[in-house]
């Protein structure tokens, strides 16, 4: 059964949202300035958009932006769609989505 399936959703948002930032965490304090100003591109604001990542405090979730990317949108199309997007805004949700896959998966018995 997957997590999903029984109702645990939130708990592994939350828990994949726990260990994203204590890997933001650890990659800041390591120096990783590239991957980092990247990164500081993705936000998180209390009553905006669910509190779901956005980019830099737009309307414009990271979800979004992958799910145009894995329906096959170009970066291109994105960006002319979006205006108020710009070529880092797509690099900084993949960066995102790369960082949250690594992480431990908690299953339910």
């Amino acid at each position: 059964m997957r997590i999903s399936e029984c109702g645990l959703r939130s708990v592994e948002f939350e828990l994949s949202c726990c260990a994203m930032i204590r890997w933001l965490d650890f990659l800041r304090e390591a120096g990783f300035s590239i991957a980092m100003s990247l990164m500081d591109r993705i936000t998180v604001e209390p009553g905006k958009c669910g509190e779901r990542p956005c980019i830099r405090g737009l309307r414009i979730r990271v979800k979004d932006i992958l799910e145009m990317l894995a329906d096959s949108a170009t970066p291109a199309e994105i960006l002319q769609d979006f205006p108020d997007l710009e070529a880092e805004d797509i690099k900084a949700a993949l960066l995102y989505a790369a960082s949250g896959s690594d992480h431990l998966v908690v299953k339910a018995a």
